[in-house]
C-alpha cells in the first residue's frame, strides 16, 4: 500500500493527466435539457457534472440509466442531451438507454466510459452515441476531473474564477492537506483502530466523497446527512459538506452533538461545483487509493 506522500505525488500527476486529456478530448455540446446518466461504479462524476450544469441555469436531470429510460425519457417532447457514465465493460442499461434516447430523438448522446466490450461498442455505434473512451488506470478520478472541465459556462464573474480554479486543480492536492490535516489524521485513526469500514454521511453536494469512499472500499454506503441526528451515541462517523450547505445543517449537527455522536466534518469551503471533487480527493488519500 502507498504512503500517504506517494499517493500525494500521484494525485498531483494523476489530475494534471486527467485535466490534459478532458482539454484535449472531443468537445461537448449539452444542448436543451442535459439528462446525467451514471451506473453506481461511476456516480460521482456524474454527479459532479449535474451540479455544473444545474448551476450554469440549464435544466439538468440526474438517474440512473434503467430509471432514465423508463421513466423519465418516455411520453416527453422535448430537447435533450444525453450523457452517461459507466465504469463497466458490459453495461446492459446503457445500452437500453441509449436505445430509448435515440428512439425518443436525442439532440445528442455521449457515452463516457473506458474501453467497452466490442458487442457494446459496435451497437452504441449503430444508435449514434459519441463515444468519449476514458484511458488510463484511474478511469473514475479523469471522469470526475473531465466533469469539471465539461462544466457548461457559468454566469457572471464567476465562470473567469471557476475556470482558474480548475486550472489549478494538481496544486489543490496542497490545499486539501494543509486545511483538512486534523480531520484526515483523525480519520485514519479511526480507520485503523476500529477494524471495520467507516461510517459516512452526506450533504448532497458532499455525494462524491462519500460514494467515492464507499467504491474505494473504506466505508459503508452513505447515507444522507439528516440521518446522522438518529445515531446511536457509539457512532463515529465522518461526513462531507460544503460550507454553503452548513446554514441548513447545523440544526442536524447540533442535535448529533446532543445525543453524543461525534463525527469529524470535511466541509469544504470552496465554489460548490468543484467542492464535489474535492471531497473525491480527501476520499483518496482516507482510502489511500485512487480509482
Amino acid at each position: 500500500m502507498p504512503s500517504i506522500s506517494q499517493l500525494y505525488k500521484r494525485l498531483r500527476s494523476v489530475i494534471e493527466t486527467s485535466l490534459e486529456w478532458a482539454r484535449s478530448s472531443s468537445p461537448i455540446s449539452l444542448e436543451g435539457e442535459v439528462l446525467v446518466a451514471s451506473s453506481p461504479s461511476s456516480y460521482p462524476a456524474a454527479r459532479i457534472l449535474y451540479v455544473g450544469v444545474a448551476h450554469s441555469g440549464a435544466p439538468a436531470r440526474l438517474s440512473r440509466p434503467s430509471e432514465a429510460a423508463l421513466t423519465l425519457l418516455p411520453y416527453r417532447e422535448f430537447r435533450f442531451t444525453l450523457i452517461a457514465y459507466t465504469l463497466d465493460p458490459k453495461d446492459t442499461r446503457i445500452i437500453h438507454l441509449v436505445e430509448a434516447a435515440s428512439s425518443l430523438g436525442a439532440e445528442a448522446i455521449y457515452i463516457v466510459a473506458p474501453p467497452m466490450h466490442p458487442t457494446y461498442e459496435e451497437r452504441l455505434v449503430e444508435l449514434g452515441a459519441s463515444r468519449i473512451v476514458v484511458t488510463g488506470e484511474t478511469p473514475l478520478t479523469t471522469m470526475c476531473v473531465a466533469s469539471l472541465v465539461w462544466t457548461p459556462k457559468l454566469l457572471g464573474m464567476r465562470e473567469e474564477r471557476y475556470r482558474g480554479e480548475v486550472l489549478s486543480l494538481a496544486s489543490s492536492i496542497d490545499w486539501i492537506l494543509e486545511r483538512f490535516s486534523a480531520e484526515i489524521e483523525s480519520t485514519l485513526g479511526r480507520a485503523n483502530s476500529g477494524g471495520s469500514s467507516l461510517k459516512v454521511y452526506t450533504s448532497p453536494l458532499g455525494e462524491p466523497g462519500g460514494e467515492y469512499l464507499y467504491l474505494a472500499g473504506a466505508a459503508s454506503p452513505p447515507l444522507p446527512l439528516e440521518a446522522i441526528a438518529y445515531e446511536g451515541r457509539s457512532v463515529e462517523p465522518i461526513a462531507f459538506m460544503t460550507s454553503a450547505e452548513e446554514p441548513s445543517y447545523r440544526d442536524v449537527l447540533r442535535t448529533a452533538s446532543v445525543r453524543g455522536v461525534r463525527p469529524i466534518v470535511f466541509n469544504v469551503n470552496t465554489d460548490p461545483i468543484t467542492a464535489g471533487f474535492y471531497t473525491t480527493m480527501i476520499a483518496s488519500i482516507i482510502s489511500n487509493r485512487i480509482l
